[in-house]
C-alpha cells in the first residue's frame, strides 16, 4: 500500500494558519519548538500535523479559523455547540475551572467561531449556572470559578486577536451603562471587533454615558457600543441614551446597542443606529455597515 505524502506548507502559510507573524514561526523553528524540513532549494517547509500539534499545545493561542474558512475546510472535526455546552456545564458542576478553560480553547481550535461560542455555549452556560445557583444546586463559589475561568480564557483569545488581526484603522469605544457591573457580554463584543481588525477601547462596566461620549469624541471613534444586562432607571437610561446618540450623530459616530436588559416596552423607547440580541447579529451588522477594505497580501518569504 502506498503511503500518502504528508502535507507541508511554507513558513508564511504556517504563520497564517496560527494567526501569528512570520518572525514568530521562524523563532519557534529556530528554537526547536516547531520542526521544519528543507527543500532542495534550501527553503524551510513545515508539516501541517506539526502545526496542528503546536496549536493544540496552547503555545500559540490556537488556530486562525479564517485561514481554514477561506479554504472551506475544518482543521479539526467541528463539534456540536450543544455537546460543548453540556461538557462545560458538567465541568462547572464538578468544580474544575482549569478543565473548563481547556474545553473552551479546544472548541475554538476545532473551528467554532466566536459568535457561536458566545451565543450557543458561553451565554447559555452562564445563564444555567446562575439558575442553578438560585435553585441552591450550585454554590456562589462555583459561579465565581466558572466566571473567572471564562474571563481568563477570553483574555488569552484577546491577546491572540491583538497579535493576529490586521488593523483596519477603525476605532470602536464601548462600555456597560452606569449600574451594570456584568462584563462578560461586553468582553465578547470587544473580541468580535478585534477579530475583525478594529482598534478597541473598552471602558468596561458602570460607565456614565457622558464619559463614553467624551472618549468617543476625543478619539474620533467610528462606533460606540453599549452592552446592557441591567438598567438602573429606565427613564434616566432613555434620556441619557437620546443625548448620547445626538452627540455621536454630530460627529458621524454610529451607536450600537445589545444586551438582555433592552427588551419589551423599553426597547421601543430607545434611540440608536443598530440594536441586536446576539453576536451573530452583531457580526452581520458590522459587515453591512462597515464593509472590510480590500485586502492586499503582504507575504514574507523565507530562505534558510
Amino acid at each position: 500500500m502506498t503511503e500518502t505524502p504528508e502535507e507541508i506548507v511554507t513558513v508564511s502559510d504556517a504563520a497564517e494558519m496560527l494567526g501569528v507573524s512570520v518572525s514568530s514561526v521562524k523563532r519557534w523553528v529556530d528554537g526547536g519548538v516547531l520542526p521544519a524540513v528543507k527543500t532542495s532549494g534550501g527553503h524551510r517547509r513545515l508539516r501541517v500535523s506539526d502545526i496542528m500539534s503546536l496549536a493544540r499545545s496552547g503555545v500559540t493561542g490556537g488556530l486562525n479559523i479564517d485561514f481554514f474558512r477561506k479554504r472551506r475546510v475544518s482543521p479539526l472535526p467541528l463539534p456540536e455547540p450543544a455537546a460543548v455546552y453540556s461538557e462545560l456545564l458538567n465541568l462547572v458542576k464538578e468544580r474544575k475551572p482549569e478543565e473548563l478553560a481547556i474545553g473552551l480553547d479546544r472548541a475554538r481550535q476545532a473551528g467554532l467561531e466566536l459568535h457561536i461560542m458566545g451565543d450557543e455555549v458561553i451565554f447559555p452556560l452562564m445563564d444555567e449556572v446562575g439558575k442553578l445557583w438560585q435553585e441552591k444546586k450550585l454554590d456562589v463559589a462555583d459561579e465565581h470559578l466558572a466566571t473567572r475561568a471564562i474571563h481568563n480564557t477570553l483574555a488569552r483569545w484577546k491577546e491572540s486577536a491583538l497579535q493576529a488581526s490586521p488593523k483596519s484603522g477603525r476605532l470602536a469605544v464601548g462600555a456597560c451603562p452606569q449600574g451594570d457591573y456584568s462584563g462578560l457580554g461586553n468582553f465578547l463584543v470587544e473580541l468580535s471587533l478585534l477579530e475583525r481588525g478594529w482598534k478597541v477601547l473598552n471602558l468596561g462596566p458602570n460607565t456614565p454615558m457622558d464619559s463614553l461620549a467624551m472618549v468617543a469624541r476625543e478619539q474620533h471613534a467610528d462606533l460606540v457600543w453599549l452592552t446592557c444586562t441591567f438598567v438602573e432607571s429606565e427613564d434616566s437610561f432613555v434620556t441619557d441614551l437620546k443625548a448620547l446618540h445626538q452627540k455621536l450623530m454630530s460627529h458621524g459616530t454610529a451607536l450600537f446597542l445589545g444586551g438582555r436588559a433592552l427588551q419589551g416596552p423599553l426597547r421601543r423607547k430607545l434611540t440608536f443606529d443598530w440594536q441586536g440580541d446576539t453576536l451573530a447579529q452583531l457580526d452581520r451588522a458590522l459587515a453591512d455597515r462597515f464593509p472590510a477594505p480590500r485586502e492586499t497580501e503582504n507575504r514574507e518569504t523565507s530562505k534558510a
